[in-house]
């Protein structure tokens, strides 16, 4: 005799239960179904066909979720290992780029190196020639006034040697003039007339 009656919640209970148990056997759903003593309800029947028809599609749709699922990894897996490539590929050309503008910034350096101890040596050359020309003028300015005074000194000796000279000669001519001269001199120097 068939449950019949029974609430539909309950029937789906004993359909689920059917199903349990048929899987704990490992047998299909519709044998244990067959194999009961008494019948389960036509609703529980059309439950459990239902769960087989649905559990064919659930199966394929499951594989085919698992074969997308697999494609998937594999794509990612695929891109991982693009990622990797690429990454080590900007990692390398980084490097190069690097050591690239690394060889031209100290070559930048040395040439601005170079160009500044060329103006400071040039702008040095030129404080030097300024500093040279000025100490130069210096000492030929002083030279000159060494000059002027040597020469107003050697011109005051020369005076004055040709005054002493001439009062050496004066002194020597009136030591040898006869007398009457030396009277005549001497009476002209004292500013007395004689006639």
């Amino acid at each position: 005799m068939a449950d019949t009656g029974a609430p539909r919640h309950q029937q789906r209970e004993r359909a689920l239960s059917l199903l349990y148990e048929a899987e704990l056997k490992g047998e299909g759903p519709l044998q244990v179904v067959d194999a009961l003593a008494v019948p389960p309800d036509p609703y529980v029947r059309t439950l459990i066909e239902h769960a087989v028809d649905t559990r064919e599609e659930a199966d394929r749709r499951i594989a085919a979720a698992e074969q997308r699922a697999a494609d998937a990894e594999a794509a990612a897996a695929e891109s991982h290992e693009t990622a990797v490539r690429l990454e080590t590929e900007i990692d390398r050309r980084v490097m190069d780029g690097t050591q690239e503008v690394r060889r031209e910034a100290e070559e930048s350096v040395r040439k601005l190196v170079e160009k500044v101890e060329r103006e400071a040596e040039e702008a040095a050359r030129a404080r030097a020639e300024d500093q040279l020309r000025v100490e130069s003028d210096r000492i030929r300015s002083q030279a000159e006034r060494r000059e002027e005074r040597v020469r107003e000194a050697t011109e005051d000796e020369i005076k004055a040697s040709a005054s002493r000279a001439k009062r050496e000669a004066q002194a020597a001519a009136d030591e040898t003039a006869p007398v009457w001269l030396r009277g005549e001199s001497t009476a002209s120097t004292a500013g007395y007339r004689t006639f």
